[in-house]
C-alpha cells in the first residue's frame, strides 16, 4: 500500500487496521505503546511519533502528520511499532512496509 501526499499537507491522516501474522487484527488492549516510524530511502529515521490507538480490540491506529513532517519530497517506508505489557515488541506490518510519497506541490 503506498500513501500519496504532497509536500506540506498535513491534513491526511493515515488509517490503519494493525494485522498479525495469523491474519486477524492485532488486539492492542495490552499494549503500552504505540509508535509510528518513518524512514527515507537510506532507512534513516526521519519521524518517530506515538500513534493513537482509535479502536484497541480491532487494532485500528491513526496517525496524523504536523507542519514540517511532510516538508521533504521523497519515497519513504514506515511502521508501527508496539510495546506490549509483557515487555515484548512487535511491528506491523509483519511482512515489509507501509510506502509514504511525498511529491512537489506547485506553491
Amino acid at each position: 500500500m503506498t500513501v500519496r501526499l504532497k509536500r506540506g499537507d498535513t491534513r491526511t491522516a493515515i488509517r490503519a487496521t494493525l494485522i498479525g501474522p495469523d491474519g486477524d487484527p492485532a488486539d492492542l488492549s495490552s499494549a503500552t505503546r504505540v509508535r509510528f516510524l518513518l524512514a527515507d530511502g537510506r532507512r534513516e529515521l526521519v519521524m518517530d511519533r506515538e500513534t493513537e490507538v482509535t479502536d484497541a480490540a480491532a487494532g485500528r491506529v491513526l496517525v496524523t502528520f504536523e507542519p514540517g513532517d511532510t516538508d521533504r519530497v521523497g519515497l519513504f517506508v514506515a511502521e508501527v511499532e508496539v510495546q506490549w505489557s509483557d515487555g515484548r515488541r512487535e511491528t506491523y506490518p509483519t511482512g515489509g512496509y507501509l510506502q509514504i510519497e511525498i511529491i512537489p506541490d506547485l506553491g
